[in-house]
């Protein structure tokens, strides 16, 4: 590792502090800064973080390329919570946990009780870290908005990242058929070895007449979509006649009305996960549940990481951008009393 590359700071090694951008547009311009943490609202804790995921979102928001407000850097964590607020129940000062935590890629975050769940024993902070967008997401998207079934078959793009690897488990669990793409050879052949037999390039547009040829021109149930361009018509026209498309890329969106230009019986999808947080975090609390009843009981397990420590974020971030990564990036924290 460079370490010319490690984000420069004065710090002492116990003085909180959040990983910044001073300004959007380049790597260049991350910066661990001191912080003065306060005390978590009434339904609300707060969180000494050990390990925080790596979202693209983060990597779009340091680049100056999210659309719209992208908030703080840093939307989920693992750790320990060190203060709670005074209407909270259920979660106490010690207890391990894995939360939604907006700015979480700091010292302590504040997040709302019912972002929080606890963690499993068996798993150490960094696994628990890659739980919770990736599979919110996919969870959100195949059984909240297309009620995905036992036989039914998806296309889901990028497969061997966060959200792909989450939603690859999450379809094989349930019984469907999955068709997946993968940008290179390592990661088309850890597709393999979760048992996906259809697995294509997703640098190509071939994927498209491979699916046709192997569903016997039918056409796929389902498409999880994150590529844009010329990718998006090709997968649409991969679906089956009354098939669900869902978009949970940031460019390139298309609206119902494109959509029905090229397969007029599709139905069409496209969430902001960070809006559901917001507005309703009551689902985001059933479906965390929902999920780690499912990593409890084996039927899903955390995803394949690479981990970080937060003086390296520089390189965690070029690491995501050149999509190098398999499975999650995570960033740990290291501290004294850490278990």
């Amino acid at each position: 590792m460079d370490h010319e590359d490690r984000l420069s700071t004065r710090l002492e090694s116990e003085t909180p502090a959040r990983l910044n951008i001073i300004s959007r547009g380049t790597l260049e311009n991350l910066t661990l800064e001191p912080i003065t943490h306060t005390a978590p609202g009434r339904d609300e804790v707060q969180i000494r973080v050990y390990a925080t995921g790596l979202n693209f979102k983060d990597v779009l928001n340091a680049l100056g390329m999210y659309p719209g407000d992208p908030g703080p850097l840093g939307g989920e964590c693992a750790g320990i919570i060190t203060a709670v607020g005074d209407d909270v129940v259920g979660l106490n000062i010690g207890d391990p946990v894995i939360a939604v935590a907006f700015g979480s890629f700091s010292t302590f975050a504040n997040t709302k009780v019912e972002l929080v769940v606890p963690k499993p024993d068996h798993l150490s902070y960094e696994q628990a870290a890659t739980i919770p967008v990736a599979f919110l997401t996919a969870y959100y998207a195949l059984h909240n908005l297309a009620n995905i079934k036992a036989g039914e078959s998806i296309l889901i793009h990028s497969a061997a990242g966060g959200v792909g690897m989450a939603a690859v488990q999450i379809a094989q669990r349930i019984g469907a058929e999955v068709f997946a793409t993968a940008g290179n050879p390592q990661k088309r052949a850890i597709l393999h070895s979760m048992g996906v037999r259809h697995v294509m390039d997703s640098r190509t547009l071939n994927f498209a007449d491979q699916i046709l040829t192997d569903t016997n021109n039918h056409g796929v149930d389902i498409v999880l979509n994150s590529l844009s361009g010329e990718f998006i018509p090709k997968s649409i026209a991969s679906l089956c006649s009354d098939g669900r498309f869902i978009e949970i890329g940031k460019r390139d969106i298309w609206d119902d009305e494109a959509i029905s230009s090229v397969k007029p019986d599709a139905t069409y999808f496209h969430f902001d996960l960070g809006q559901i947080i917001l507005e309703t975090p009551e689902i985001i609390r059933a479906l965390l549940l929902k999920i780690m009843n499912a990593i409890e009981d084996g039927s899903l397990k955390p995803l394949p990481h690479r981990a970080f420590i937060i003086q390296d974020a520089k390189n965690a971030f070029r690491y995501m951008a050149n999509a190098k990564h398999i499975g999650k990036i995570v960033i740990e924290q290291q501290h004294p009393m850490r278990p």
